[in-house]
């Protein structure tokens, strides 16, 4: 049965942190086998990864437990400004000397996405073991959530029922480009995702998200079910949830 989990932090560095912790606790929990964990890029995500940096141990601890996927890209090579890659070589693999071996990222400059999606789908079966007709189950899947509440590079016009492999190309409208993501299937068969949201702005997204919608494509990312998917919101991401629970400071 799948379990959602909310979590309020005071601000966005605090979401950052409790963040970091949540992956390496996720990463040390995992006792045997590779750890397959799923990145994603975004503000908030960038600022745990610098947390994440600066944790002592946490190089090691990646590079020996860890083989490292992102969850979506946009067109770009790995040097664009835009890149989610570019994003954790500069926040995180960098400052840790994360060896390139265990990293796997999606090749957005690819001529032909649609020819990327099916090598990256291939790469994620392989690197977990299972077979062409088999789902792959992440062990952690980071996820951020935009203002208009898409997440990875699934957007509010994403056609959910077109799905037929774990890695899709979706077009998005608004930006007048494909994308390569993850596709919803693949990132509800993690063991957990995390899903990190700050600002003001995405008040609205996360009421309709965690309140009114479950399966609206309006609202992709509260299709996110997970074995254990855990919301970490900023105050100011959760203004409009009336949160009597505990805020989470540091």
């Amino acid at each position: 049965m799948p379990v959602r989990e909310i979590v309020v932090c005071a601000d966005r560095r605090t979401v950052a942190l409790a963040g970091a912790q949540f992956v390496l606790g996720e990463i040390e929990r995992k006792e045997t086998g590779r750890f397959l964990l799923a990145l994603s890029g975004g503000g908030t995500p960038s600022t745990m990864y610098d947390i994440l940096a600066s944790t002592p141990g946490a190089g090691r601890l990646m590079t020996e437990r860890c083989e490292i996927f992102f969850s979506d890209e946009r067109p770009v090579g790995p040097d664009d400004p835009d890149s989610n890659y570019l994003t954790a070589r500069t926040h995180l693999f960098e400052p840790l000397n994360v060896p390139e071996r265990i990293i796997h990222r999606i090749q957005g400059e690819a001529g032909d996405l649609k020819a990327e999606a099916k090598k990256y789908a291939s790469l994620i079966r392989i690197s977990a073991g299972v077979p062409n007709d088999q789902i792959p189950e992440f062990d952690l899947t980071v996820l951020g959530m935009g203002p208009d509440g898409h997440t990875a590079s699934l957007f509010p016009d994403y056609d959910f029922s077109s799905e037929r492999d774990i890695v899709v190309v979706p077009f998005v409208r608004d930006k007048r480009t494909y994308r390569v993501s993850f596709s919803l299937g693949l990132i509800n068969a993690s063991w957990a995702a995390l899903i990190l949201v700050t600002g003001e702005e995405k008040a609205p997204a996360v009421k309709k998200a965690l309140i009114e919608s479950i399966t609206d494509n309006s609202v992709p990312a509260s299709r996110v079910q997970a074995r254990r998917t855990v919301w970490m919101l900023d105050r100011e991401a959760a203004g409009m949830l009336n949160w009597t629970g505990r805020v989470l400071g540091l």
